[in-house]
């Protein structure tokens, strides 16, 4: 039977939206746009092409011209407000923010990247993504080895 505490529940697709903002105010575009890239790569050849046609009416003529269905155009593309709006707003941005906030650049930059320094600072939804544990790893007991200290808490022999 599983543990209870480790199941996955379903984020509502708001939460989603409020999770992937955020990790766009904090990423750094190089890591937002891998991640970008792998969401989308993820995602079928007609869901993209679905998605494109629901972020077109709000590019401008030159874009739509130039960008295609292929994930590396939409990962570029939603370095842009108005087509990452769209995005969410669209029949699939909630697909697409659920594998954007768990792609592999989101959990490395947090797990061994510069994120990593600030994991205790992060949401507990940042710090779960990558299995985090924030209480120290010997829960306090470390320094109260039997014989270690005496009762005033000097050490023994001193």
């Amino acid at each position: 039977m599983a543990n209870s505490k480790h199941k996955r529940q379903a984020v509502p697709e708001d939460e989603l939206a409020t999770r992937y903002g955020y990790l766009l105010s904090v990423l750094p575009q190089p890591v937002a746009d891998h991640a970008h890239l792998e969401a989308f790569g993820e995602l079928s050849p007609t869901q993209r092409e679905g998605l494109l046609e629901e972020v077109a009416p709000v590019l401008p003529d030159a874009w739509r011209a130039a960008t295609s269905e292929n994930p590396d155009a939409l990962a570029t593309l939603m370095r842009d407000v108005l087509p990452r709006d769209a995005m969410l707003h669209s029949g699939i941005g909630g697909e697409v923010a659920r594998r954007f906030i768990g792609s592999g650049p989101v959990r490395a930059y947090f797990a061994v990247g510069v994120g990593s320094v600030s994991i205790d600072q992060q949401p507990l939804w940042v710090q779960e993504l990558i299995h985090h544990e924030s209480n120290p790893m010997d829960a306090g007991t470390m320094h109260h080895r039997k014989g270690a200290y005496d009762a005033g808490g000097a050490t023994m022999g001193t």
